[in-house]
């Protein structure tokens, strides 16, 4: 091709291609800051989250709310646009509706869409807003029921404004507490002595003196509460003294309401209250009875802490209760009466001995036995014819000590021992 044909061919595909290229896709996120109440101002944000800095594009805002104003709106912007709408109350209806944005972006005489996105928003008659609760300093949160008792507990009326539409009201608010006397004041404090369940309702009339809409505005609030009880006291039982060898075996109960979530951790003795008042539980265990036992073995002697760490639902700090354990030392010596009953026996035993020899020998000592041997045969001698003399010479011979051999009469002494 000639030259110019080339020129002219490269120039039309450099013409056409932005109307060919599909590559300007960013995400667009649509908000706004309602619920907004009839006759105020609700404000819609759209923003092109990924597009690059300096871009410009063009947002078409469009809703589906029935009315005689136009339902489409354009609004010029960089990465992000905002457009604001007034619902007056005389011509538009309460109710859900849709807002969707389209973005845009200008190529040279034609414009391609970017981005689309969309979101919901309600439109009210009566007056937005909640109840707030706050205990202890705290603001519990929209989705909680559950609160202490014994505390004083502070109700409070947020009012959702962002238009600012009530600065200049007059604001008159009537509590009421399970549909008891009301009470009419900015706030409400209440102090729950038991647990049942509780309905606080609130009624909020604003006299609006705005020129463009003057008038009365009322709305209606409730809230449901549910008492529980926190955990002021902790008892515990048990042996706190033990010998090294011995298991720590203690039995922990407590007051409040369930469920409870506890644990428990040991520490020197040399631990103070200060160093465990801030402990908490990385994994506790969680019951619906507070009766629970606490186990555990120390393998050194000495003084020990044992925290125990318990917490219900409503217990914003958890209750710690230290208790502290003494293991010790038992030296193993002998028992006094393994050393003093074989020595009392064997003293018994020799004092039984030494009574029976010594009754032994006195009893020997008086009775003996006395053996005679009798020879009645006479001898030739004694058959010997004598004469007067004679015969008391030889008496007289016999009675003497060794006589006691002679043949006539023998007398021999002999010991047998003792007959007992």
């Amino acid at each position: 091709l000639p030259s110019t044909y080339s020129n002219c061919f490269r120039f039309s595909i450099l013409w056409t291609l932005p109307l060919l290229v599909v590559g300007y896709e960013y995400q667009l996120s649509v908000t706004n800051d309602g619920p907004a109440i009839l006759d105020s101002t609700i404000t819609f944000t759209a923003e092109v989250v990924d597009a690059p800095g300096g871009i410009q594009l063009s947002y078409i805002f469009r809703h589906n709310v029935p009315g005689p104003e136009p339902k489409e709106h354009e609004v010029r912007g960089g990465r992000t646009g905002k457009l604001q709408l007034t619902f007056v109350s005389t011509e538009y209806r309460s109710g859900v509706y849709d807002m969707e944005v389209d973005a845009y972006k200008q190529f040279f005489f034609t414009r391609e869409k970017v981005a689309v996105g969309s979101c919901q928003f309600k439109l009210s008659r009566d007056i937005v807003g909640k109840i707030v609760i706050n205990q202890d300093g705290q603001t519990l949160p929209d989705d909680q029921t559950y609160l202490s008792t014994n505390k004083t507990t502070k109700f409070t009326f947020e009012l959702h404004d962002p238009s600012g539409f009530f600065d200049k009201s007059s604001n008159s608010l009537a509590w009421k507490m399970d549909h008891g006397v009301s009470h009419y004041a900015p706030s409400l404090e209440y102090n729950f002595t038991d647990t049942k369940p509780h309905v606080v309702s609130l009624v909020v009339v604003a006299l609006v003196s705005k020129a463009a809409s003057p008038g009365v505005k009322i709305g209606s609030f409730s809230r449901e509460v549910s008492p529980m009880d926190p955990i002021t006291a902790v008892q515990v039982d048990g042996k706190l003294w033990l010998r090294h060898g011995d298991v720590v075996s203690l039995q922990v109960s407590c007051n409040g309401s369930s469920p409870y979530s506890y644990c428990w951790k040991y520490f020197p003795g040399n631990t103070t209250s200060q160093d465990t008042a801030n402990l908490t539980c990385d994994e506790p265990v969680t019951t619906n009875i507070c009766q629970f036992p606490v186990v555990h073995y120390f393998p050194q002697d000495g003084a020990y802490i044992i925290a125990i760490i318990i917490k219900n639902i409503v217990q914003q700090k958890p209750y710690v209760k230290n208790m502290e354990v003494h293991i010790y030392d038992v030296s193993h010596q002998r028992q006094l009466s393994t050393v003093l009953l074989p020595i009392i026996c064997s003293l018994l035993a020799l004092s039984i001995v030494a009574a029976g020899t010594g009754y032994h020998l006195r009893t020997r000592g008086r009775i003996r036995v006395e053996v005679a041997d009798f020879d009645f045969q006479l001898s030739s001698e004694s058959l010997e014819e004598t004469n007067f003399f004679g015969r008391i010479l030889r008496e007289i011979c016999a009675s003497g000590p060794s006589s006691r051999t002679t043949p006539m009469f023998r007398r021999t002494w002999r010991s047998y021992g003792a007959v007992v």
